[in-house]
């Protein structure tokens, strides 16, 4: 009987138990977050832009590769490991080792259940050109194949569990028909549709006037960051819907995020919210992997483009003004892409 009556009491206090860590769990996350804003205010201050990518070169689409988180080291408190980066040669250098290797805390969600831990990463963009001598950027890993992205060479490394905004822009080959179409302005809101499933250029519909490239890409993007460095770095006076009402950053699954969210690489730094928040995160929960049916862990990398978190029911975001909010994951598309557009005249609430 008293062993019965402990089992019950237990029963009913772990739930608590677990639900105070959860919140203690949330409350790192969001001062996390709320750094990185911080940060990337301070960047702006000294140099009147966010941080930039370094991309499109010549030669690759993905120039040397770098994306806009290892620029703001300084600003986190990790300057001995920005004084490592070469920033004219490929991230895909021997000679970048210390950054290949690097575990930086503030990047990482205690409630990803594989936060703090090396994983294979798969890194995307970075030409063959190392600046450095250290001879071919193609020794980092051995070649698998081409992807949608370009090619990738495998290694291990940390992916960020925070991650610039594209904003509103389509996702390449998303299927779910949350990005492209004649009525996915009217449905969704979202802003840099494609003109059709391939990601095409040319806008054939009244409802897409400004398509995108990839993964929210190109010179219409209306987030933040723009993988291919399609514009100069956005500056704060091109919010013009609120510094409050726009999203700066966002939250990545290491576990559904997919094998390319390696965080000093550009196509590892930017999700946006054109897919629905934690599209892909059940799925994989269920398979302990990346999500990815029908296909090879190569393919279909789009499925992990959207905000995904492992916190319950929701996510957190911060916001270009530093403030840092938690958003339900049954939130409803229109005010979420309206969140995801620095410029698109919504009223986001």
């Amino acid at each position: 009987m008293v062993i019965a009556i402990i089992g019950a009491l237990v029963a009913l206090l772990l739930p608590a138990v677990q639900a105070a860590r959860e919140a203690a769990r949330r409350t790192q996350c969001s001062n996390n977050l709320k750094q990185l804003a911080l940060a990337v205010q301070s960047f702006h201050d000294a140099n009147g832009t966010v941080p930039p990518t370094i991309a499109r070169t010549p030669t690759n689409g993905h120039g040397r590769g770098w994306g806009f988180i290892p620029f703001m080291l300084p600003y986190i408190e990790q300057q001995p490991l920005y004084e490592t980066i070469n920033f004219n040669t490929s991230i895909r250098c021997n000679s970048m080792r210390a950054v290949h290797q690097a575990q930086i805390r503030g990047l990482a969600c205690p409630s990803d259940p594989l936060a703090f831990k090396p994983l294979e990463g798969r890194i995307l963009g970075g030409d063959d050109i190392c600046n450095d001598g250290s001879g071919s950027a193609t020794s980092v890993g051995p070649v698998i194949g081409p992807v949608p992205e370009g090619t990738a060479q495998i290694m291990t490394a940390r992916p960020s569990n925070y991650l610039g905004s594209f904003g509103d822009g389509f996702v390449f080959n998303d299927d779910g028909p949350y990005t492209w179409g004649p009525t996915v302005r009217e449905k969704y809101g979202c802003g840099g549709c494609a003109a059709g499933p391939s990601g095409g250029l040319t806008p054939v519909i009244p409802q897409c006037p400004t398509p995108g490239v990839g993964y929210g890409a190109g010179p219409n993007h209306r987030g933040i960051w723009d993988y291919w460095n399609s514009i100069p770095a956005i500056r704060f006076a091109m919010i013009t819907d609120g510094m409050s009402q726009t999203v700066m950053f966002g939250h990545n699954s290491s576990l559904a995020g997919g094998p390319a969210m390696v965080w000093f690489s550009v196509v590892g730094n930017i999700n946006g919210t054109s897919l629905p928040m934690n599209f892909n995160i059940a799925q994989s929960h269920v398979r302990k992997a990346y999500y990815c049916p029908g296909c090879t862990q190569t393919g279909a990398w789009w499925r992990g483009r959207g905000f995904q978190s492992h916190h319950p029911n929701g996510s957190m975001f911060a916001m270009c003004d530093g403030s840092v909010m938690f958003l339900a994951q049954n939130i409803e598309m229109i005010p979420y892409n309206a969140l995801g557009s620095r410029a698109g005249g919504e009223a986001a609430n």
